[in-house]
C-alpha cells in the first residue's frame, strides 16, 4: 500500500545533509554518483508520477510538464533501483485514454505532493527528493514531478527515452472515439495520418487562462511578423502542414498566408489549470488531446514559443513518439 508524498515527511527521521550538487549538472555519471552515495531506503519499491489538477502544495502543470518530469523520473528511478510508473486517471483527461485499469486504488489523491521545477532550486531539488524518499516507510511513493532532464535523454548508452516510452505510451493510448474524431477532422481538410507536418505556435497561457501577464497588441504584431517570415523559409510547396496552437487569431492569420497550411477547428484548454477561459468539459478535453494525437501522427514538428523552455505540449509528444522536432523561442519572451 502506497502513501501520499506529504506523508513521507517524518519528524522522527534523521534526514541526510547532502553536499550541494555541482553547478549545472548535465552528465548522467554525476547524477548517478550522487544518487548511489546518498539513497539508503531498502523499503521503497516504486515511485509513481501522478497527473491531477491539484496537489497538497501546488496546482498542476500542463501535460507536457508531466511527461517531462516522467522522463526525468524514469532515469532517476533506474539509478535508485526502484520501479517507476505514471498515473493519469485522477485527471479529467482520463476519458480520452483506452487504458482505464487502476492499479493504484489505495492512493489518496489529497496527499500527493508536487515537486515543481523552479529556477531558484534546480540543484537543491534532488537533495530534497532523495531525503524524502529515504524517509518513506512504504513500498510506493506517489508524487508529482515536472523536472527537466538536464542530460541527453536520447543517448542510447543510457536508454532513458526508450524506457520512458515503454512506460508512458500504453497508459495514454487514445480511445477509438478520440481516434475517429481525429480522423474526421483530418478528412475535413483532405489529409490522412503521416501525410503532414506540424507548425505549433505557443503565444502564452494568457490566451487560455486568467492571467496577470499583459500581452500587448504591439508584441503580438512583432510575433506574428516573425512567424510569417520564418515559416515562409521552412515551407515546402509539395508538403502539407497543420497549424496548432493556443491562439485562434494567430492560427487564422498564418493559415491564410499559405496555401498549404491548414487549420483545424478546435477549442483547446490548459490541462493543468482550473481557471481556463473556456470551460473544461468533455468537448474541450477531447479537442485538446486530439491536438496531441495529431502531433503524434505527424511527420515532424516545428514549435514556436514565447517561453524560453519552449512548449512541453509539442516537445514531449515528439520525444515520446520519436518525431523530428525543432524548437524556436520567440522574442520578446514571456
Amino acid at each position: 500500500m502506497g502513501v501520499g508524498y506529504t506523508s513521507l515527511k517524518r519528524k522522527t527521521c534523521q534526514l541526510l545533509q547532502l553536499p550541494p550538487l555541482p553547478p549545472h549538472v548535465k552528465e548522467c555519471k554525476q547524477i548517478k554518483r550522487h544518487i548511489h552515495n546518498n539513497f539508503k531506503n531498502n523499503i521503497l519499491k516504486k515511485v509513481v508520477n501522478v497527473f491531477q489538477l491539484t496537489y497538497v502544495n501546488d496546482k498542476s502543470q500542463g501535460i507536457g510538464d508531466f511527461f517531462r518530469g516522467s522522463i526525468y523520473l524514469t532515469y532517476l528511478c533506474r539509478l535508485l533501483n526502484v520501479a517507476f510508473d505514471i498515473h493519469l486517471l485522477n485527471h479529467p483527461l482520463h476519458i480520452c485514454f483506452a487504458n482505464q485499469e487502476n492499479e493504484y486504488e489505495s492512493m489518496n489523491p489529497d496527499k500527493v505532493y508536487a515537486y515543481i521545477d523552479k529556477p531558484n532550486r534546480r540543484h537543491q531539488h534532488l537533495i530534497d527528493f532523495i531525503n524524502e524518499l529515504n524517509a518513506c516507510h512504504e513500498e510506493i511513493a506517489y508524487v508529482y514531478c515536472n523536472y527537466d532532464p538536464r542530460f541527453d535523454i536520447e543517448n542510447p548508452k543510457y536508454g532513458i527515452i526508450i524506457h520512458a516510452r515503454n512506460i508512458i505510451i500504453p497508459k495514454i493510448k487514445p480511445t477509438e472515439l478520440v481516434l475517429n474524431l481525429m480522423d474526421k477532422k483530418l478528412a475535413e481538410i483532405n489529409i490522412q495520418r503521416k501525410q503532414y507536418k506540424i507548425i505549433h505556435v505557443r503565444l502564452g497561457d494568457h490566451f487560455m487562462i486568467e492571467s496577470e501577464i499583459k500581452y500587448t497588441k504591439d508584441v503580438f504584431q512583432v510575433h506574428i511578423s516573425y512567424l510569417i517570415k520564418d515559416i515562409q523559409t521552412k515551407l515546402n510547396e509539395n508538403e502539407k502542414y497543420i497549424i496548432l496552437g493556443d491562439n485562434q487569431i494567430s492560427k487564422n492569420i498564418i493559415a491564410q498566408k499559405f496555401n498549404n497550411v491548414f487549420l483545424l477547428k478546435s477549442e483547446i484548454i490548459h490541462l493543468g489549470e482550473k481557471n481556463n477561459l473556456i470551460e473544461m468539459n468533455e468537448l474541450t478535453l477531447m479537442d485538446t488531446f486530439i491536438d496531441f494525437c495529431i502531433i503524434q501522427h505527424s511527420l515532424s514538428v516545428v514549435s514556436y514559443s514565447v517561453y524560453a523552455h519552449g512548449s512541453g505540449f509539442s516537445k514531449q509528444c515528439a520525444h515520446i513518439y520519436d518525431i523530428p522536432f525543432e524548437q524556436i523561442v520567440l522574442n520578446p519572451q514571456l
